[in-house]
């Protein structure tokens, strides 16, 4: 047996409903529960004899046990109905609908059979003797036949939900009538009409059933209308509740002042209408200056998007080099610019429209298929940047960027696509590597060129000096080491140079890296054929690299070699290699405390054959932090230095952590 909370559970909502269409909703399920404990409560007042429960008004109708059956049985068929035991639910409504209709048979062709009477019958033929009603009135079977319709109708196409509506606000109006009745205590339902008057609690739970079921059913028909967000829905949802209290209130006092001092009814009657008169202008005033301050407010909203959207516009029509546009989900236009409206014409030969779909302003096949497939995977959520080409008569290369469009409440509605016209970037770019080639093919060339007169120029000197030293004058001598050594140099420029341009073209392939095992192989490189009594190295922290192991080696013995060569005149060279981490990456630093530089020149550092120093005082070709330059920048990362005269230079870079 599922319990009550069960069926509560069991109300969804879609995502397009409003909050007032859930809050009315869960408000009909607790008003449901309200009604059938009621008839639980009757049955058991039967049971055990409890007037209150009964008959709520001494020496009035009271409730019939089989109208409380039929209160239980209705209700449990609509949480039937609103939960997945919907043919339990229509069997429970036709229960009704059956018991209540040949009820009123049997009434108008006096059967002597009388199913009100089949429960607690003895207790219901003493009120009788008491001139106590206890049985069920025909207004009360018509509701219970009518609430039954309604029940067996709720799931059925949209047209029934006009007819659900509709029996129900008659079901309400019956009940009203009762109600109102017994508030002006009308005279007939105190026994002058045996069988119309329904008892007061029957009046109110069928008025509770009613609103019920017009709560359920707040998001269509009728409903629809009163519980829109517009001002329409606003009003009525104000005025209709008070056009029935103030009425009814007034109508009340008018009568008991009648009872209380017995003025005419012409004077009763006047003063009704009067007050009717002040109070209904009174509302509708109110209503009209409300209205008016937010119909106010809607237009400065209104203007203020205006406002907007023409900025929004302006700034899109003023990007002649972009091409804007949107679609939405069913890929048609929403906007877009003058320039991509023109670029389509130019392109395809096609001239587009708001609303037209995007595929059909795109003549070639595979550029379709190409751009609904990016404009699908944008509307799951994916940003997305693509070179494209696009084009019939005219083939351009483009960069084209798609973006999401989210409504307010970040569901994906369509997508907004910017493209930028790259083709003159692709040219020049391919004439970049055109002659980027060509520059690498006459590189070689010329180093194989220098290379061959070098060799000689070397392998002779090295011959005069092995055979002939002796027999050269001391001037003859310094020459002859001077052309030796300048052909060594120039085959190490040679070198460097060949080392620089080859970077350019390196691929790089990342990996972490063990830093500290790295840095150590490269000193003991260095530090091979060198006196070490006078180097104190010093490492700090050396954390791991994300970065190509092959390309960092270059960097830290260009490094490592400068801070050496730089220190090889003090009695003592101190060099220190350590490292931190930030939030985005790390950075190392190579001090030492050697030569240093002007700061005023550290702009010059990375370039080519920029050399701070005279090459008389430190030997270099002027090529060795140009490269590591490079390389850090081929790593996405940033390189720097720091220095004294006399007092040493530290050299730092950083690289970014791994995603």
């Amino acid at each position: 047996m599922k319990s009550i909370t069960s069926y509560k559970n069991r109300f969804s909502y879609s995502s397009g409903e409003s909050f007032l269409h859930e809050v009315l909703k869960k408000t009909a399920f607790y008003i449901s529960v309200v009604v059938l404990v009621l008839g639980i409560l009757v049955l058991l007042g039967w049971q055990f004899d409890i007037a209150l429960i009964k008959r709520p008004i001494p020496g009035l109708a009271a409730m019939n046990p089989l109208t409380a059956i039929n209160f239980i049985l209705l209700e449990a068929s609509f949480l039937c109905i609103v939960s997945k035991f919907v043919k339990q639910g229509y069997w429970l409504a036709l229960a009704v609908v059956v018991i209540s209709f040949f009820f009123l048979v049997g009434l108008m062709l006096d059967f002597s059979f009388q199913a009100d009477l089949i429960l607690f019958s003895g207790k219901i033929k003493a009120d009788a003797s008491h001139s106590l009603s206890s049985r069920m009135a025909p207004n009360t079977a018509m509701n219970f036949v009518l609430g039954g319709v309604v029940i067996l109708l709720m799931k059925r196409r949209k047209r029934a939900v006009y007819i659900c509506q509709t029996l129900s606000l008659l079901i309400v109006l019956i009940a009203l009538f009762s109600i109102f009745g017994y508030i002006y205590r009308v005279g007939e339902f105190y026994g002058v009409l045996v069988y119309i008057p329904m008892s007061i609690h029957t009046a109110i739970c069928f008025f509770m059933f009613g609103v019920e079921i017009l709560f359920f059913h707040s998001d269509r028909g009728v409903m629809k209308e009163l519980t829109s967000p517009y001002a329409g829905g606003m009003v009525s949802r104000i005025l209709i509740p008070l056009a029935i209290i103030i009425p009814g209130f007034l109508g009340f006092i008018r009568l008991y002042l009648n009872w209380k001092y017995s003025f005419s009814v012409e004077l009763g009657t006047a003063i009704l209408v009067v007050a009717l008169i002040v109070i209904l202008v009174l509302l509708i005033w109110f209503e009209a200056l409300s209205l008016n301050e937010k119909d106010s407010k809607r237009r400065q909203a209104e203007d203020e998007v205006r406002l907007a959207n023409m900025l929004l516009e302006s700034t899109i029509e003023s990007h002649k080099d972009v091409l804007i546009f949107s679609v939405d989900k069913n890929l048609r236009y929403l906007t877009f610019n003058s320039a991509f409206k023109d670029a389509t014409y130019k392109a395809y030969g096609t001239t587009i429209r708001k609303g037209e779909r995007m595929i059909d302003s795109i003549t070639i096949q595979e550029e379709k298929e190409r751009a609904s497939r990016n404009c699908k995977k944008a509307m799951k959520g994916e940003g997305l940047t693509s070179i494209e080409v696009y084009g019939e008569f005219e083939r351009n290369y483009f960069e084209t960027r798609y973006y999401p469009i989210l409504n307010d409440k970040n569901d994906i509605v369509g997508v907004t696509v910017l493209a930028s016209n790259i083709t003159e970037r692709k040219k020049n770019d391919d004439e970049i590597q055109t002659l980027n080639k060509e520059l690498e093919s006459f590189s070689y060339s010329v180093a194989h060129d220098l290379r061959a007169p070098l060799r000689i120029i070397d392998g002779y000197s090295n011959i005069l000096i092995e055979d002939c030293f002796d027999d050269l004058s001391n001037e003859g001598q310094r020459l002859l080491y001077i052309i030796s050594s300048n052909a060594k140099k120039m085959g190490q420029l040679i070198d460097d140079l060949l080392n620089f341009s080859k970077l350019g073209r390196l691929p790089v392939t990342k990996s972490v890296i063990n830093t500290a095992k790295l840095i150590r192989s490269v000193l003991d490189e260095q530090l091979g054929g060198v006196n070490r009594s006078n180097i104190e190295i010093n490492l700090g922290t050396l954390e791991d690299l994300y970065c190509d192991d092959i390309l960092m080696r270059h960097v830290f013995t260009n490094l490592i070699s400068n801070a050496l060569k730089y220190t090889g005149k003090k009695e003592l060279a101190v060099i220190e290699i350590g490292s931190s981490r930030t939030d985005k990456s790390v950075i190392y630093w190579v001090k030492d405390n050697g030569a240093g530089f002007d700061i005023q020149y550290a702009d010059k550092l990375f370039g080519v054959f920029q050399r701070l120093h005279k090459e008389s005082d430190f030997e270099g070709t002027g090529v060795g932090l140009a490269i590591v330059h490079r390389i850090i920048s081929k790593h996405d990362g940033k390189i720097w230095a720091e220095a004294e005269i006399d007092k040493g230079a530290t050299f730092y870079f950083s690289l970014p952590l791994m995603k």
